[in-house]
């Protein structure tokens, strides 16, 4: 790989549409075949291939990264966990030990007035003997300051101090690596990979700490320049200073430090790799202001939005009010929804699911007595017939697929493939209809990721246009949610999921109120589903286009909150333990909407209480308006 170079050099600023759609053209082709396409397309593949694989080789160089470190840092949070019971009775001994001490001194008398300074009367040293007693008898001074040391290296649960064990053994390599990838800040802080650059420098070296000075950069006045550390957690800078020698870094806790910062930097973007797709810099895939502020009319008349800042914030801020307003007037019959008097605490009412009717049990013995047994691939060569999916696939050329008969050979390829069957296995069952080698070269060759997302779109489209799909919803509605999915272990994407219990990865689902699937992706576990909630959205390539995106916890995020207000999306995901969270008006000035529901003549106290549930709260609301009670909870708040 080093010998043939870099290739971004070589695919220059050629559209990345057109190196995918050449590298995807070579990825399928055998030796044979490159050989008989004429120059110099095929030079043009190779290249476009080669960008490809050096790209997805960094990628995935930075996820081995990331894994080894997360790594290093959970098992050094482990070690905590076991240091801390290891230490309880350590700090007992202590303890006791100083209470003795304190015993001892409590003894001690004041010394008479008059006396030399620096006198002591015999009280005073029968105290500090006993006191030194109690300490020898637990191991001595030096023993002593040595508990106190390690009990207060690890005080705050600070961890840092035992990630350098673990991350030694990985030392060699981790440096190998950051000095093969080309990082590069997306914004003006390189505070980062100043840091990288100062551990980079004393590598070599073996003394215990080195300066926190910049290696090369000087001031005006020709002294060297600090690091700025700004960027690590305060219990990382409180193991890398050296406690003895100020403005000294204890180097092997430095160096974990910042490959751990460094991580995480690449994963929230704001260090990339120089070639990489995933973990590429973000910021030259942006348009330009010239161009975005052209298209900005169009986007905001498309989305509903304003056009101008201060008509948007006018607006969202009048939208909130009446929904503030709505929800205040709606309070009282509202039966779900309680909040307490004398705490303020909201709480929802959980709905339990009714018994299924007579009915619904007949309509499904109807149901199953007139839908007889059918081939799975019948149903399958019938739902191409009638959405044309099977059209889609093809050579990734471009070219004519020059198959006899293309209908079935994609309808078996995909359920071999999509049942997880196997063209193996597959070719047990069909009787000598098809070879294992024809589905796999079909497979390779004809299909991709994207062909079988356009592929699902029209099987959307088609489910969206039958009469049956009405009686469920319209379209306007969808839910994301995440299914575990077990997989084998050597692959960079499968990981254990604390949550569901396994090894794999996770099947993320956008799904109509019309129930059938618009996008699915496969993502690693231990993920924030949020993150993936707005690329499902813009994914989707069927007609069926949601409005409102329903979503458990994972869902919930304050910046895929403003996104997708912005994409003109109702996101309404479960918040998790939303009673201990504060809530705010979008006007803190704004009427709270009860002085015409309240009569100013019940005023009894809120601490008495009320049989009734709205008599209750309508005499907490009349003694805060009468200022007799702090501000009281609004439901509209808790909506």
């Amino acid at each position: 790989m080093d010998g043939l170079g870099d290739a971004v050099f070589w695919v220059g600023k050629t559209p990345s549409a057109k190196v995918v759609a050449l590298a995807e053209q070579a990825r399928v082709l055998s030796v044979g075949e490159m050989k008989d396409i004429a120059e110099p397309r095929r030079t043009a593949m190779t290249v476009c291939l080669l960008a490809q694989v050096q790209a997805a080789v960094r990628d995935e160089t930075v996820v081995m990264l990331s894994k080894r470190m997360s790594r290093h840092l959970k098992r050094a949070q482990e070690e905590l966990l076991e240091i801390e019971k290891r230490q309880k009775e350590t700090t007992d001994q202590l303890l006791a030990t100083f209470r003795d001490v304190l015993t001892a001194l409590r003894g001690s008398g004041e010394a008479a007035p008059g006396v030399w300074e620096g006198e002591a009367s015999l009280d005073d040293l029968l105290a500090l003997k006993n006191a030194r007693a109690a300490i020898e008898s637990a191991g001595g001074f030096e023993a002593q300051l040595e508990e106190l040391e390690a009990l207060d290296a690890y005080r705050g649960s600070n961890y840092t101090a035992l990630v350098e064990r673990f991350f030694k053994p990985d030392r060699p390599t981790m440096f190998k690596i950051a000095r093969r990838l080309s990082f590069t800040a997306t914004s003006t802080d390189r505070s980062v990979l100043d840091a990288l650059d100062h551990v980079l420098a004393h590598q070599h070296l073996t003394r215990q700490l080195v300066a926190d000075t910049h290696p090369t950069r000087r001031d005006e006045n020709g002294e060297s320049v600090r690091l700025d550390l700004s960027f690590a957690p305060k219990m990382w800078l409180k193991t890398v200073y050296s406690r003895e020698q100020p403005g000294m870094l204890v180097r092997r806790h430095f160096e974990a430090m910042v490959f751990a910062c460094l991580v995480e930097e690449l994963r929230c973007g704001d260090v990339a790799v120089i070639g990489a797709e995933d973990y590429g810099d973000w910021t030259r895939m942006l348009l330009s202001w010239e161009q975005c502020e052209s298209k900005l009319a169009g986007f905001c008349e498309q989305a509903g939005l304003p056009g101008t800042a201060s008509e948007f914030t006018t607006r969202l801020r009048e939208r909130l009010t009446t929904i503030a307003e709505t929800v205040d007037a709606g309070y009282p019959d509202n039966k779900d929804l309680t909040i307490d008097l004398v705490t303020g605490v909201p709480s929802l009412a959980v709905r339990r699911a009714g018994e299924r009717t007579a009915s619904a049990e007949k309509l499904e013995e109807a149901l199953s007595a007139r839908l007889p047994a059918r081939s799975v691939l019948e149903p399958l060569a019938r739902a191409a017939h009638w959405t044309d999916w099977w059209k889609r696939p093809g050579p990734r050329s471009g070219s004519d697929p020059k198959l006899k008969e293309p209908l079935p050979r994609y309808v078996t390829t995909a359920f071999v493939y999509g049942s997880g069957l196997g063209p193996a296995q597959a070719v047990r069952h069909m009787r000598g209809s098809v070879t294992a080698h024809e589905l796999g070269a079909i497979a390779k060759r004809h299909f991709t990721i994207p062909v079988l997302n356009r592929c699902g779109a029209d099987v959307v489209n088609a489910h969206a246009g039958l009469d049956l799909t009405a009686a469920w919803g319209d379209g306007s509605v969808a839910a994301v949610d995440g299914t575990m999915m077990d997989t084998v272990i050597d692959n960079l994407l499968a990981e254990t999921s604390i949550r569901y219990g396994g090894y794999g990865g996770i099947a993320h689902h956008l799904v109509s109120d019309t129930y059938v699937a618009l996008f699915s992706r496969f993502i690693p576990c231990g993920v924030w589903e949020a993150v993936y909630l707005i690329d499902a959205l813009l994914s989707n390539e069927s007609e069926v286009k949601p409005e409102a995106v329903h979503a458990d916890t994972q869902g919930q995020s304050f910046p895929v909150f403003g996104l997708a207000h912005l994409l003109g999306i109702d996101l309404l995901p479960r918040i998790r333990n939303f009673q201990d969270l504060t809530f705010h008006r979008p006007d803190p000035r704004a009427p709270t909407g009860i002085s015409t529901r309240c009569s100013p003549l019940i005023r009894v106290p809120a601490s008495t209480g009320s049989s009734s549930r709205t008599a209750g709260r309508t005499s907490y609301r009349s003694a805060y308006l009468y200022g007799k009670a702090p501000c009281p909870p609004s439901p509209s708040c808790v909506a």
